[in-house]
């Protein structure tokens, strides 16, 4: 393949050459888009207007969880209209009649029928249970803060997350550490309250091994790594053209809570992107045994550092070059 592009380049003139060069690559953009589109057809929920009650489990998990939280943002408003919620409540009757619901979706259509409840009690009798739309005293957020100095603690906390390229090969990594990472993870934001990203965790030598090699950011380290997490999306809790990117954001907050939840822990951690085509995303998918509907977000690799280490420098941008006032 080589000398025939060698050969090529020589035939053709330079212009040429750069101009095909240059829309063969625009061909690749739009192959892989596509192939993203064809994804999130397949395996993506419906929109809200064309949910009728069917479809596989995860699915209706989706409608359910984004309409019952629905109900908990209205209710959570300072004056919520009444009565409000009409399709709201419709599309809960049906996702709540889905014969798999109970059976696959307990705790979900639990969430799904105290909120259906308590929009019926609202637009009935003006009544907002505490467990649908709980109150929250500010003191008891700001004030553990505010009086103490963990402000400098939290920004000296932040600030001291490096990515750790030198990790120490003799102490091994506490997968109760790492459970308790994911804890801390689980309060990430996302949208609708859909919660759709996964974990993927080794800690064996061969399977990092096996894993790890198929990115390609982590040369000179890669093989030093005690533990590697594979972060990912469930592109089933995501419906309609309009959600066709939310799950790289939401997975992308979820991988920073963790990567935070780690360095709680005094693990260090490196965040290996993934900027690869689909081909590739396949084959990490079958290297490490991840569902076909997940996809990729990046990998993340895990251990303790050695006492003394190396970073990049990284220098930050000022805050005045990011932050705009308006």
């Amino acid at each position: 393949m080589t000398m025939v592009k060698s050969l090529f380049k020589q035939v053709v003139p330079q212009p040429l050459f750069i101009r095909l060069k240059r829309d063969y690559r625009k061909f690749l953009v739009i192959r892989e888009l596509a192939i993203d589109a064809r994804r999130h057809i397949k395996f993506g929920a419906e929109e809200d207007d064309l949910f009728s009650g069917t479809g596989s489990s995860r699915h209706v998990e989706c409608q359910l969880t984004k309409d019952y939280h629905r109900i908990e943002k209205g209710l959570a408003l300072k004056s919520p209209k009444r009565p409000f919620g009409e399709s709201v409540r419709q599309r809960l009757e049906l996702g709540l009649e889905h014969p798999k619901t109970n059976e696959e979706l307990s705790e979900v259509a639990g969430y799904a029928q105290s909120a259906l409840d308590a929009l019926k009690d609202w637009n009935s009798d003006e009544m907002i249970p505490e467990d649908v739309s709980p109150s929250v005293h500010a003191r008891s957020v700001w004030d553990p803060i505010l009086k103490t100095d963990a402000q400098g603690l939290l920004n000296h906390f932040f600030s001291s997350r490096r990515s750790v390229r030198v990790f120490d090969t003799e102490t091994p990594v506490s997968i109760e550490d790492i459970r308790q990472a994911a804890i801390t993870a689980l309060s990430t934001p996302s949208v609708c309250n859909r919660q759709a990203w996964r974990l993927h965790v080794f800690a064996n030598a061969e399977d990092v091994s096996r894993v790890i090699r198929h990115q390609n950011g982590n040369s000179g380290f890669g093989q030093t790594v005690p533990a590697l997490a594979v972060v990912t999306v469930d592109t089933r809790l995501f419906a309609g053209a309009g959600e066709r990117h939310q799950r790289w954001i939401d997975g992308g907050l979820f991988a920073m809570s963790f990567a935070y939840g780690l360095h709680l822990r005094g693990l260090a951690s490196c965040m290996l992107n993934w900027s690869m085509n689909n081909q590739a995303s396949s084959s990490l998918r079958a290297a490490a045994e991840i569902p076909s509907h997940e996809d990729v977000v990046m990998l993340v690799a895990i251990g303790h550092s050695e006492e003394t280490f190396r970073v990049a420098r990284s220098p930050r941008r000022s805050v005045d070059s990011v932050l705009e006032i308006h």
